[in-house]
């Protein structure tokens, strides 16, 4: 994957490229363009301008450092992806050699996707928040069938409030991820309850979290409708 994000992957500013990913990255700047805002994809900046810091002394300028960085982050979200198909298939009742295939199959269609090849080929915010949801995907999957549920829950909390600070849209997939975390449990009205509880603390938490990084609530929610 990461031979080919980075053969195909821009090598410097593209023309039509309003380049301001490029220059938040350099200069550590707010995001100021469109519909962004000062606490716009927070997580993914600081990790594009350290990244660009550490690696000046590569033959590639620094528009083409910030667009490595997507490409390495799309690359790694297929690991997540391949073992989230995995686990599926493994829940399906298929054999472990079945699903080590269905978990290849997935990482191929998903990485060589156009939409997903895109955004890993120019610079972007996405591929990290990609790589973010499909660990927290594969983390709540594992949960599901742990003896070690509590644990695994909070690896899940802990990828989802990494994710918001990169951008809200992770809201979208918390009542998913958390039928999956509790999806080999067996169902009692305690357990119901308390589930309840977690999921409406885990929502509380992550609010309140986007309230401290910027985000009133009803700010998250027009960038959820966007």
């Amino acid at each position: 994957g990461l031979m080919v994000y980075c053969l195909s992957a821009a090598p410097t500013v593209l023309w039509g490229d309003d380049a301001e990913l490029q220059r938040i990255a350099i200069t550590g700047e707010a995001r100021a363009i469109g519909q962004s805002s000062a606490a716009s994809h927070l997580l993914w900046q600081a990790v594009a301008m350290g990244f660009v810091r550490s690696t000046t002394r590569l033959p590639v300028d620094a528009a083409g450092l910030v667009t490595l960085g997507s490409s390495i982050a799309g690359a790694l979200a297929l690991v997540p992806i391949e073992a989230s198909a995995g686990q599926i298939a493994v829940r399906a009742g298929f054999s472990l050699r079945s699903s080590d295939v269905a978990g290849v199959v997935a990482a191929l269609a998903f990485g060589l996707s156009h939409t997903f090849w895109l955004l890993a080929s120019r610079p972007d915010a996405y591929t990290i928040q990609t790589l973010l949801l499909a660990t927290s995907l594969w983390v709540m999957l594992r949960a599901g069938f742990s003896a070690r549920l509590i644990l695994w829950w909070v690896a899940g909390l802990a990828t989802v409030s990494l994710a918001m600070t990169n951008h809200v849209m992770i809201l979208a997939s918390v009542p998913g991820l958390a039928v999956l975390g509790m999806a080999g449990v067996r169902v009692r009205v305690g357990r119901t309850i308390s589930t309840g509880i977690v999921g409406g603390t885990v929502l509380l938490g992550v609010v309140v979290s986007a309230s401290i990084l910027g985000f009133p609530a009803f700010q998250a929610v027009s960038t959820l409708l966007r």
